[in-house]
């Protein structure tokens, strides 16, 4: 089967060992490893598997990795054969759900990046796919996914369906010790991939480093988020905390800001907000950018500020992890409160999957207390559409941003 790498004429059999009928049958597409039967550790990681249940019947089948905590990714809920056809109902459904980002008259879209594949969200797990305007950029999660799936394969699918839009393709992954040194950060799987490209998310110039940038190059998961910044910024001095490369603060400055600080660690990342705010000619507005922990930042600032956004990276990226993140979270969004002004506007956002809605709402009621402030909500929102999670899996809706004017 071409889009997937077969390492077995036949699916390996995969035993339950409890009952796990009731959520397997809701669509729940993680299966972890203390719920499986231990097979033969030689086998290679990224198999297509058939899972089979208490009762000896094939419940799922799906991708299996034993090296892996998380052993077993669904790809299907009943016994149905995964074979060529159905991975190309599931490209060609992806496609539709973005259709309206690749209809109409190309040079007059205002957004040319998106997310493509959205990984279980769109019944391919591990996979994703994100657009920067010709360039395709995939990403594999993990070492069995990056196994299973044949990217080049879907990537010829692509460009075949859409040969005036998209005309290269990149595999990006995360470094390991035993892949080639010359493949650490990914590879050119089809065409020429320009390592950096400039492109548009709602008429907003972004150049994008593909190659050295965090994930695949822009956080495309903000796009609604911004927008609302934008709506929220006239006549309004903005900080934008860990701001990477200045998407809320261009969003901002759009928006009619008065004036505009961005503050990340990451020198490169400082440098290329500067980049993209010449791009996008807002040099009229007066932008600080700062390279410098945040936290250090917020202990040594004497400047109050109009409206303040926090789009902090995962300060969870384990269950483990959730008491010290709440603990890190209520700490940088109590400092930031107290560098707002008088009836100004909070933007505070998560992107870990470990804090849902409620407790990441609960620890922004106790930094509000902390900080001696009470607040009024705006707006909640998430991540979206084009990166969709299956509705059984709240986990994987990750994306909490809160707006809120605090009085």
């Amino acid at each position: 089967m071409k889009y997937i790498n077969s390492q077995s004429s036949r699916p390996l059999k995969i035993k339950l060992t409890r009952n796990l009928n009731k959520q397997i049958k809701k669509g729940h597409p993680w299966i972890f490893s203390d719920a499986i039967m231990p097979i033969d550790m030689a086998e290679p990681p990224g198999q297509l598997a058939l899972l089979i249940d208490t009762s000896k019947e094939i419940i799922s089948t799906g991708i299996y990795n034993g090296k892996s905590n998380l052993a077993f990714r669904a790809l299907t809920f009943i016994n149905e054969r995964v074979d060529e056809s159905w991975i190309e109902s599931r490209l060609e459904n992806a496609l539709k759900v973005r259709s309206c980002f690749l209809t109409g008259n190309i040079k007059l879209r205002t957004t040319n990046c998106f997310r493509l594949i959205n990984g279980e969200g769109d019944q391919l797990p591990g996979l994703i796919c994100d657009v920067y305007d010709y360039l395709l950029v995939f990403q594999t999660d993990g070492e069995g996914a990056t196994r299973f799936w044949n990217v080049e394969e879907i990537a010829k699918y692509f460009l075949a369906k859409y040969p005036h839009i998209f005309s290269c393709a990149y595999h990006k992954y995360k470094a390991s010790k035993d892949r080639d040194q010359q493949f650490q950060k990914g590879r050119e799987i089809i065409g020429e991939c320009p390592k950096e490209i400039i492109v548009r998310e709602n008429s907003i110039l972004f150049q994008v480093n593909i190659v050295d940038g965090a994930k695949t190059g822009l956080f495309l998961d903000q796009r609604d988020s911004r927008m609302t910044v934008s709506k929220h910024s006239l006549n309004l001095s903005v900080l934008n905390l860990f701001g990477y490369t200045g998407g809320f603060s261009l969003f901002a400055g759009e928006g009619g800001a008065r004036e505009i600080t961005t503050v990340d660690i990451a020198p490169k990342a400082i440098e290329a907000s500067k980049i993209n705010w010449t791009i996008n000619n807002l040099n009229t507005i007066p932008h600080q950018a700062i390279c410098s922990d945040v936290f250090e930042f917020l202990n040594q600032s004497k400047t109050e500020y109009d409206f303040i956004i926090v789009d902090p990276p995962s300060f969870a990226t384990s269950e483990e992890d959730i008491e010290n993140a709440t603990r890190a979270y209520k700490k940088l969004f109590t400092a930031s409160l107290g560098k707002l002004k008088s009836g100004g506007l909070f933007a505070a956002s998560s992107c870990s999957g470990h804090i849902n809605f409620d407790q990441f709402s609960q620890l922004l009621t106790e930094s509000f207390q902390l900080a001696k402030k009470r607040s009024i909500v705006l707006q909640v929102s998430g991540q979206p559409f084009d990166h969709p999670y299956p509705f059984s899996c709240p986990e994987l809706r990750y994306l909490k941003f809160f707006l809120f004017c605090v009085v």
